[in-house]
């Protein structure tokens, strides 16, 4: 009998897409993530971060990438300039490499989308984000709190086949 496997225990690349609002926020964005790929297949992982305010202090980590809306190009489909993580790769180059998953948290403006539909990814599920036929699967938590809709988006995709 051939195992049938759900849609995050068969993903061994992830691509996250965070929207930051705060520092707090953020936090337990950050352990949320940490509690679920403790047990995954996840091999791979890059988080990019979108920031409201280019002024915004960040945490430097090598997973993370960050950037603003006003780092897009005028026709959207090339980053400006480099990521704010210093260790971290273009976020050009993360946007065009193979994931087998990519998660998206949050809403952002239509010049963020237009970036975002380059991005090179088996699956593309939105978490409370705006309807959009961008997404293989929009979810929506009735829980506003970021790092439940962690916890119930891998609580969702593990019901997936």
């Amino acid at each position: 009998m051939i195992d049938r496997l759900s849609v995050w225990e068969r993903s061994k690349s992830l691509l996250v897409f965070y929207v930051f609002e705060n520092h707090e926020e953020f936090k337990l964005f950050r352990d949320s993530l940490d509690e679920v790929l403790i047990d995954s297949s996840i091999k791979r992982l890059k988080v990019i971060i979108l920031i409201r305010d280019p002024k915004e202090s960040v945490l430097k980590h090598s997973l993370f990438a960050y950037f603003c809306e006003k780092d897009i190009a005028v026709f959207g489909n090339k980053i400006k300039k480099r990521s704010k993580n210093d260790g971290g790769e273009d976020l050009d180059i993360i946007r065009g490499t193979q994931f087998d998953l990519f998660l998206c948290f949050g809403c952002f403006s239509s010049k963020v989308l237009k970036w975002l539909t380059l991005i090179n990814a088996t699956k593309k599920i939105g978490i409370n984000s705006e309807e959009n036929s961008f997404f293989d699967m929009n979810l929506k938590s009735s829980n506003g709190f970021t790092d439940k809709s962690v916890i119930f988006t891998i609580e969702m995709l593990n019901k997936i086949i």
